[in-house]
């Protein structure tokens, strides 16, 4: 998202949470960041966020989530900035579908992640992991892997790793895949619409 905003010319900021969640890795992509935007004369606003503020309760993926949109909206409060772009892609929209899916909540499944949400877009939704890594690869850009990506812990990484792993092997299947996603999710907010006027 960063290199994409950059070729295309548009103005924005970076901000970076330090989860202090996988010790010195945390560290390092703190340190990624802080470099690349250095480098780019790009302006870095970092939060480092302290695990023992999680309410009771609370899963730590749901206080990160928290942590984070608190950070972004004063962030967007005190720069007077427009919107917060997050990087969820097709494999993110995928791995919505299924964990809802499997939740038994079809209405959030079909629905699908949101492009916009307030003030929070999502720019990235329709592409594929394999074109993100082809854009960075084609210039030698670099980036940083979150290895708890890779463990089977959650319910996510199962997914991505299992059901989203075979569906990449096939290309033409993701994208059929989407198509239909995006056509449902626009069916659903048609109907909630109508429901809203009624």
């Amino acid at each position: 998202l960063f290199y994409a905003f950059m070729e295309l010319g548009y103005e924005f900021e970076v901000a970076h949470i330090n989860y202090g969640l996988r010790g010195s890795e945390s560290d390092g992509d703190e340190d990624f960041v802080k470099k690349i935007c250095n480098n780019h004369h790009i302006i870095c606003h970092v939060h480092r966020a302290n695990p023992e503020t999680s309410a009771p309760g609370e899963s730590t993926q749901m206080w990160a989530r928290r942590v984070r949109y608190d950070f972004f909206g004063g962030i967007l409060s005190s720069r007077n900035l427009d919107y917060t772009a997050v990087a969820h892609h097709a494999g993110d929209q995928l791995e919505h579908f299924f964990i809802y899916l499997w939740r038994n909540q079809m209405d959030k499944a079909f629905r699908g992640i949101l492009p916009q949400n307030g003030s929070v877009i999502r720019p990235m939704l329709g592409v594929l992991p394999s074109q993100i890594q082809n854009f960075l690869e084609k210039d030698g850009k670099s980036w940083r892997e979150d290895s708890s990506n890779q463990k089977l812990d959650y319910v996510r990484n199962k997914v991505r790793h299992g059901i989203i792993g075979f569906m990449e092997e096939s290309e033409p299947l993701m994208k059929e895949f989407l198509l239909l996603s995006k056509s449902t999710q626009k069916e659903w907010q048609r109907q909630e619409l109508a429901h809203a006027v009624k």
